[in-house]
């Protein structure tokens, strides 16, 4: 609910649960989400899935506004390899340009005895969908 809240999604999904007290019309209620609450919402349940992993396996505890950080620089990531920051500005590791000149941000193998974990969500909202592909790697590629 604190996570919600924070992003300003909470009073649509309380306002859906005093209305229809069903969870399956909440569900159903995220299609009246603007395409930015959308991304923002999948992004949130992607960190909050991530913060239940590292309390189970690492005992590790994350505060409310580092799961909602998470969340959001995953999204800013996202649209940095589509190309599709607001203000049509792309950073990449090296340099800043305009998109019209963006170089790439090149993948990076992980080191020797360690796995690297590369998370593609896409969203297509003409077919109201989400997609999500994990790729896990070892320092072989």
């Amino acid at each position: 609910m604190q996570a919600w809240r924070e992003v300003q999604l909470w009073d649509t999904f309380d306002r859906t649960l005093r209305q229809n007290y069903n969870m399956d019309d909440l569900i159903f209620s995220l299609d009246q989400l603007s395409p930015a609450q959308k991304e923002l919402f999948v992004t949130i349940m992607l960190s909050l899935w991530k913060c239940k992993n590292l309390k189970l396996w690492q005992q590790q505890n994350k505060t409310i506004p580092q799961v909602v950080g998470r969340a959001k620089n995953l999204l800013d990531d996202w649209r940095v390899a589509q190309g599709v920051i607001s203000n049509k500005v792309i950073v990449s590791s090296t340099h800043q340009s305009d998109s019209s000149n963006c170089h790439g941000v090149e993948w990076k193998k992980p080191a020797y005895g360690r796995y690297k974990c590369n998370i593609v969500v896409s969203f297509s909202f003409s077919l109201n969908m989400v997609g999500i592909s994990i790729c896990l790697r070892h320092d072989l590629g």
